[in-house]
């Protein structure tokens, strides 16, 4: 199966840092990852960006690469 970083569990908060509204997007799977930008969708691609970035790195190291959580229904 190809890898598919869109399944991943991904979440986006406006958060305030120092006196700027930003957007911060963070995933369930990964939690020492946090990107930051002044959109929602913005965030929520550098996330996207991020899973992809690394997967690719833990392949390359010979790591293994967290799964997406199960999709509760």
């Amino acid at each position: 199966m190809k890898f598919d970083p869109y399944r991943y569990t991904i979440t986006i908060r406006r958060v305030t840092m120092a006196t700027k509204t930003m957007f911060r997007s963070t995933c369930s799977e990964l939690p020492d990852c946090a990107d930051y930008n002044e959109t929602p969708s913005g965030a929520y691609h550098l996330m996207i960006d991020t899973i992809e970035a690394l997967h690719a790195r833990s392949i390359e190291d010979g790591d293994k690469f967290p799964d997406p959580l199960p999709v509760e229904d």
